[in-house]
């Protein structure tokens, strides 16, 4: 029968050491030799995955994690590891159940002895993002969504940072004002932008309504679009 005592027998001393703080940590950790087959796992690991000890001891790592794996042996990281430095990977991950989930692992080679001689063993110490990983999707699904929204509807937006007299817009506005990424964004290239006609008309309802008397901006005014010279009515709110 497999159990961790006789899995033990299996890991170098200078790991054995580590073992009851492996089994005490809440970071899923697995240990594989440098074929990579996994000899080793601790109690997080089988909470987290669903998998018993002796399903899992003695697999391949490469058909348990492919993901991690393409990363793994990807040349600057194995280099790395063969050379005795520490690398981070972030990976999907299947539970015996077929369910999803995304760590962040810091995988450590074991020298065969004190900082010395060739690399025989990895460890992987993985933290669960699975949650930080799905916000920052929906993230940026809702963004290309809402980018593809104000598209469709020619609308731009903007955040002009008085203080520091800088601002910040959306790609929309960029395509609205025909500018670039390297276009400086301060008032007076916002003026830039502003047809000759309502120039001065801009900058005295700018410094009277909105800087004297806190008003809300909400404005019809034309502009050039740089980029093509064609003449465009806005609605500035």
């Amino acid at each position: 029968m497999l159990n961790k005592k006789n899995v033990n027998n299996y890991l170098p001393e200078k790991i054995k050491q580590l073992l009851n703080f492996f089994e005490a940590s809440s970071e899923v950790i697995l240990i594989c030799d440098m074929g990579l087959i996994i000899q080793y796992v601790n109690h997080s690991f089988t909470k987290k995955t669903g998998y018993k000890l002796k399903e899992i001891v003695g697999v391949s790592y490469k058909e348990y994690n492919p993901d991690g794996t393409k990363m793994l042996l990807n040349k600057k990281n194995w280099d790395k590891l063969l050379n005795g430095k520490n690398i981070k990977i972030i990976c999907n991950n299947v539970k015996k159940n077929g369910e999803n989930y995304f760590l962040e692992k810091s995988v450590i080679p074991v020298h065969s002895k004190n900082n010395t001689g060739e690399v025989t063993h990895l460890i992987f110490s993985g933290k669960d993002n699975t949650e930080q990983i799905n916000a920052i999707n929906k993230i940026l699904v809702s963004k290309k969504a809402l980018n593809e929204a104000n598209k469709i509807a020619k609308l731009g937006f903007y955040r002009f940072d008085i203080k520091n007299n800088s601002w910040t817009c959306s790609k929309e506005l960029h395509t609205i004002f025909g500018i670039n990424d390297g276009f400086p964004k301060n008032f007076n290239s916002w003026i830039s932008i502003v047809h000759p006609e309502f120039k001065e008309t801009m900058i005295q309802y700018f410094n009277e309504e909105v800087l004297g008397k806190k008003k809300i901006f909400d404005k019809e005014y034309k502009i050039i679009n740089l980029k093509t010279g064609i003449e465009k009515w806005v609605h500035g709110l």
